[in-house]
């Protein structure tokens, strides 16, 4: 009997987990951006550069606003004018089933040349600031 009773709690637990699962995906939405990686001048820190290397003009780059059970999708152009070639790295948000989105270059995969693009795409799954 008490057996039963384990397993019904489980099942109840279970159908509940599975509820606020749904739930959480009704308001779960894609959250796009554009990312430009090239140099550019300015004075970010007070000091002026000839050379700064950021996103979309800005250093530094753009603040992505998300929540768990979002997906993040941003695509990355390399326009690097010496000819580099870049990734993006998400800093503390884990990729697990998504080990190719973590952007570590040479480590998780190939830097991205100069004139492609890449679209990274994962799912949000912790709450957080990260950088």
């Amino acid at each position: 009997m008490a057996i039963i009773k384990q397993i019904t709690l489980r099942l109840k637990f279970l159908a509940v987990a599975l509820v606020l699962n749904n739930v959480c995906q009704l308001d779960a939405k894609i959250v796009k951006h554009t990312f430009e990686v090239y140099y550019f001048s300015g004075s970010p820190d007070g000091v002026y550069k000839e050379k700064i290397l950021g996103i979309n003009g800005k250093f530094p780059g753009p603040t992505i606003e998300a929540n768990v059970g979002d997906t993040v999708e941003v695509t990355l152009i390399n326009k690097i004018q010496d000819r580099q070639n870049t990734t993006l790295h998400w800093h503390g948000m884990h990729q697990r089933g998504s080990l190719f989105e973590d952007g570590t270059n040479q480590i998780a995969q190939c830097g991205l040349p100069y004139g492609s693009f890449q679209i990274y795409d994962y799912n949000v799954t912790q709450p957080g600031t990260y950088w």
